[in-house]
Formats: structure tokens, sequence, C-alpha cells
């Protein structure tokens, strides 16, 4: 999956000379946490509610409601934003950005293609496609098993899954910190109650250590 597939296109922007009651108007009317800044469709910042919240209080000691509220009206966008803004491509894997976000510790991201600003990617964004990947909606069966560090342990369970006839609908897999070169695989399969039981019964069998099981029905 790459960062196109799953992208807010419809971006919202403010230009940078706004004042801070618009960038709150925009934030609240689109239901958003940030908005990049722009000066003449160029992209030159972006401003988030929390940059609103800490420059606010700092500028703001000891000073009556009245007068916090002209100091919020003629403060531009350009005060508060950020400048050095992380972007990304259309084309990046999904995965790259969740990492770039984590490391960041940011929650989105401009997309830019030719030097356009063509949408925003968000935290959110990412875990609509993680709900999508995993199948977290769908009934079926959901089972982990340990894969061990075999390369062909893989492609052997899933043969052994294909004689019960299971749909697979999603197969991956991942390490845990203690156990860096063993892996764990999980599946979520569309599969009838019956099939399911007898895949569980199948992998015991075979002698696969089964780490969790579980199924939802329609």
């Amino acid at each position: 999956m790459l960062v196109s597939d799953w992208m807010t296109r419809q971006t919202i922007t403010i230009e940078e000379s706004e004042m801070i009651p618009r960038a709150i108007e925009l934030m609240k009317e689109h239901k958003i946490r940030r908005l990049p800044a722009v000066r003449a469709d160029e992209l030159v910042g972006i401003i988030t509610d929390r940059d609103m919240r800490e420059y606010m209080p700092s500028k703001a000691t000891d000073l009556e409601a009245h007068e916090l509220r002209y100091l919020i009206d003629k403060t531009p966008v350009s005060s508060v934003m950020c400048r050095n803004v992380l972007t990304i491509s259309p084309e990046t894997p999904l995965e790259q950005a969740a990492a770039i976000m984590r490391r960041e510790k940011i929650g989105g991201m401009p997309v830019m293609e030719y030097g356009k600003l063509v949408a925003v990617i968000t935290e959110s964004d990412i875990f609509e496609a993680l709900v999508e990947l995993l199948g977290a909606d769908e009934p079926g069966g959901r089972i982990t098993l340990e894969l061990g560090a075999s390369a062909g342990a893989l492609n052997d369970i899933l043969n052994l899954i294909k004689e019960v006839s299971p749909k697979v609908t999603c197969a991956l897999t991942y390490t845990k910190e203690e156990l860096p070169t063993s892996r764990n695989l999980v599946l979520k399969l569309r599969v009838s109650l019956d099939e399911y039981e007898a895949l569980v019964v199948r992998l015991e069998d075979q002698g696969l250590t089964v780490t969790d099981a579980r199924f939802t029905g329609n």
C-alpha cells in the first residue's frame, strides 16, 4: 500500500497572512487538527491545534480576557506555524510514512507531487489502512502461529491451509523484541465456524504452535 491509496485528497489550506481565529474556524468546521499554510498556493508551513495551544499561553501571561482576545485576533498564522515542514510523496510506501510519523512524533504530513501540495496523510488515515489490512470489520477466523526462523515455513503453512479451503484475507508476520530471529504469523480467514475449528485442529496436529485463535461470526 502506498500513501496515494490512503491520503486525504480534499486538502484544506490557509494563507499564512490569515489570523489565528480563521485557522481555529477552519479546524472546527472540517474537524481537522492541522492546516497546511500557503503563500500564493505554495506550501510555506503547517499549523496545528497544538501549535496554537502552546503559543497562546506563552504570550498571554498576565493579560486580561479582552487583551487576550485582541492578541489572538491580531496574530497571523505565520507567527505560529512550523516552517520546517516534513513532506512525503504519494508513491511512498504507507509503512514508511508511519515510521516517519512515529520517529518525528507528528500526527500527519503534507503530500507533495511535482512541487505541489496534493493531499495530507494523517495518523487517522494510517489507522484506517491498518483496519482494512487486518480485515478488522470482517467476520471469520483469526489465527496467530509461531512461524520460527525457517524461510519455507510460511509456504508450508499456506499450502496446509489450502487443503481446508478457507479464503485467506490477510497474512502478515512480525517479530518480538526478545526473539528477533523468530517470526509470528497472523492469518485472517473468511471461513465458517466448522472450517475454522477444523483448521485449528489441523495446524496443531502438524506440530505448529497456535498462540491465539478466535472466531467472529456474522
